[in-house]
């Protein structure tokens, strides 16, 4: 038989742990977590059985075992009837223990939900709150309560999408609502760049014929025109990008280009609201001076 000099890996259930020194190893196996079953290497590629060791299987520091002890293995579940669990803590495997133990365990705080535990015909450790008898004892995992929100996630998804297309039929509606707005949209702005041109071209004829006959008045007409050249062409531009916003949002479906649309249309909101009260400002100021000059006539 062999005897071990250096620190040697354990291989658990799948698991690679270590390496441990000698008399680490001799205490594992005076614990139970330890067995002559279990793969031994001493430098990580070459495995041999723990039973090849016998040193690490000493009863009392200086006899070896009986030799029917290396059926213990298969005899050490049975010492404890339903002892077929094993629990981690940290990278040390501990058991095995029974479903009672465990659940002490839990119940006392030494175990929480994130523990890995294994036994017997399970292809590889799990989380505790996997096993129904013990996750209801740690109460419900944050995993499980996010994912009760998971429903309403599409929602959200489909507008950060950069390229996907959606069978939601609010997504369609709405792209449907702007396509049909979008056409009118388009229209206006083209009238209000030709509407544009043309109190540009006013403003220079009266300009010029007001310089011509000395007229103030046609000359204050030529610049209110101006004035109105400057606000329709201003909004002109912010319905220009409202259009071209919302033509990014059809095609790429993110979220943040609609939002953006939305502002440029609400700044030709407020520019329209601004012109309206000056309008109606100076309407009133001059229906005052005209009810006054009548009066005093």
């Amino acid at each position: 038989m062999s005897e071990p000099t250096q620190s040697l890996y354990v291989k658990m259930r799948g698991r690679v742990l270590g390496p441990f020194d000698p008399n680490r190893l001799q205490q594992m196996a005076k614990m139970g977590q330890l067995s002559r079953t279990h793969m031994l290497s001493e430098d990580g590629d070459n495995w041999r059985r723990a039973g090849e060791y016998q040193e690490l299987f000493l009863s009392d520091g200086s006899q070896p075992e009986p030799a029917v002890e290396q059926a213990a293995p298969t005899t050490e579940s049975s010492e404890r009837p339903g002892a077929t669990w094993h629990y981690s803590l940290g990278d040390q495997p501990i058991g095995p223990v029974t479903l009672t133990d465990l659940r002490s365990l839990v119940t006392s705080g030494q175990l929480g939900p994130n523990e890995l535990i294994w036994k017997e015909g399970m292809e590889d450790w799990v989380t505790l709150t996997s096993i129904p008898e013990l996750g209801v004892l740690t109460g419900p995992p944050a995993e499980p309560v996010l994912t009760t929100h998971q429903p309403a996630a599409p929602t959200g998804t489909v507008f950060s999408n950069t390229g996907g297309q959606n069978d939601s039929p609010d997504l369609k509606e709405l792209h449907s609502t702007i396509r049909g707005s979008q056409g009118w949209v388009f229209f206006l702005v083209i009238v209000f760049y030709v509407m544009t041109a043309l109190l540009f071209t006013g403003f220079i004829v009266s300009l010029i014929l007001g310089a011509r006959t000395e007229n103030p008045v046609q000359i204050g007409y030529g610049i209110g025109l101006l004035i109105q050249m400057g606000v329709l062409f201003t909004a002109t531009l912010f319905l220009n990008r409202y259009v071209s916003n919302c033509r990014l949002f059809i095609d790429k479906e993110n979220l943040k280009y609609l939002i953006e649309a939305h502002r440029w249309l609400s700044r030709v909101w407020v520019l329209l609201g601004v012109v309206m009260i000056i309008y109606l400002v100076a309407f009133f100021t001059l229906f005052i001076i005209a009810l006054s000059t009548g009066a005093m006539l």
